[in-house]
């Protein structure tokens, strides 16, 4: 636990928002920072947070959900887009199918997730 918190504090500390949210030079563990809380979870999980049939278990929701506050922290807290950079350098990735998510019959994107006032909800500082 004491590992998760040092990998989240670390993490947030990183200004050049290309390395906190990919492979960049500032890394943590030898992964991206967001990278490495996240990972750290899903393996420690267990079964079956670590495989490909994770997005079927509850605690994978709760989890992203931790996952999406912390990168929505570090936007607001260096006011940087995260959007146009990943769409600018992964644009085949940027409108590929997050399988097996699906919204209102349609297949869930990445770029249909950066708004998230547009998705009903908001974070409170902590």
């Amino acid at each position: 636990m004491r590992r998760l918190k040092r990998d989240v504090e670390r993490g947030l500390t990183v200004k050049n928002h290309s390395s906190y949210a990919s492979r960049g030079p500032d890394t943590v563990n030898g992964r991206p920072p967001v990278e490495a809380p996240h990972d750290s979870v899903h393996v420690g999980i267990g079964l079956p947070m670590y495989t490909g049939s994770s997005p079927y278990d509850p605690i994978f929701f709760m989890h992203h959900c931790f996952v999406d506050k912390l990168y929505e922290s570090y936007l607001t807290n260096y006011n940087t887009d995260g959007q146009s950079e990943f769409q600018r350098n992964n644009p085949a990735e940027y409108t590929a199918w997050l399988e097996p998510f699906v919204n209102a019959g349609t297949q869930v994107v990445p770029n249909d997730l950066y708004d998230i006032a547009a998705l009903g909800y908001s974070y409170t500082r902590a």
